[in-house]
């Protein structure tokens, strides 16, 4: 994944023959559900030229996916000193961290995805839970997460529905206890980047 010049493989898809570096992005360590992920990711930082090699070196053997070239808004959320981002800038064994993502600007009835993002000895485990931009912020504002999906539900009436699954319902849970750790909360940084897969 190509994300504002930096890609994204799987630790397995890099191999090594001397001083040279192959990167097979056709291979994936990730298991995932719509809610839950692992995976251990590797991130390297491209300048232009390294870019337009690597997308030369590509061409004809990999296609852009369905959705192509996304924008990604992620909102993080952290405490008024920024314990959590200080944290994780200290690169500790474990870390976690709390996000609102959608996939291009939402408007108040479109999905989005409310992240705990926890990293443990180089793994990245994500579990989230799906609901309107309405009910996010709501969420995140106070309300407790069933209520806030009842009164601003999606109008798709299966994502509706999912969001208030019992596997929802458990993974808001665990947001819940997060956001009771490290009482007050208040939106920290807006990432946007775009993203071709």
């Amino acid at each position: 994944i190509m994300s504002a010049g930096v890609l994204t493989v799987p630790e397995s898809a890099v191999e090594f023959e001397g001083d040279k570096t192959f990167v097979n992005l056709l291979t994936s360590d990730s298991t995932a559900t719509d809610q839950t992920f692992e995976r251990k990711e590797v991130k390297y930082r491209l300048d232009a030229a390294q870019r337009s090699a690597m997308l030369t070196a590509l061409e004809g053997r990999m296609a852009v996916d369905d959705y192509g070239t996304t924008s990604i808004v992620s909102r993080y959320f952290d405490t008024p000193d920024r314990a959590l981002i200080e944290r994780s800038l200290d690169k500790p064994l474990y870390k976690e961290k709390l996000r609102v993502r959608s996939y291009g600007i939402p408007g108040e009835d479109d999905q989005v995805f409310v992240e705990l993002k926890k990293k443990y000895q180089g793994i990245v485990y994500k579990r989230r839970v799906g609901c309107s931009y309405a009910a996010a912020r709501a969420y995140m504002g106070g309300m407790p997460y069933e209520q806030a999906c009842c009164e601003f539900s999606l109008p798709d009436p299966i994502l509706a529905g999912a969001s208030l699954s019992p596997r929802s319902l458990q993974i808001a849970r665990e947001i819940d206890a997060f956001k009771e750790r490290y009482t007050p909360l208040r939106a920290s940084m807006v990432t946007i980047c775009d993203r071709t897969a």
